[in-house]
């Protein structure tokens, strides 16, 4: 990952912070691994969505079977999405429309 590449934590260092990071989810830990490693709150951002990216390959299977390609759609599904938008956006209905 080049973002952690430009730090000066060693390969250990590295694979600690990529399973700390993962593993964070409270208010302010990733301040506090920031000041742990003394690296930036973006390299802890940048190895968090890396480590998260790699693990989700691993967990993910290559067949694609749930994934919704197309989806009909008539008449009244979009009256029912144009009253539901009028009534919980800010918007006039020809807003909505157009």
């Amino acid at each position: 990952m080049p973002i952690l590449d430009r730090t000066p934590l060693n390969s250990s260092d590295k694979f600690d912070l990529l399973l700390k990071t993962i593993a964070c989810q409270v208010h302010g830990a990733v301040s506090s691994l920031s000041d742990e490693f003394n690296v930036s709150r973006k390299a802890v951002y940048s190895a968090k969505y890396a480590a998260q990216s790699a693990l989700k390959c691993l967990v993910t299977t290559n067949d694609e079977s749930d994934v919704i390609t197309s989806v009909n759609v008539d008449v009244p599904h979009l009256r029912r999405s144009i009253v539901a938008l009028s009534i919980t956006a800010p918007n006039s209905i020809r807003a909505i429309i157009f």
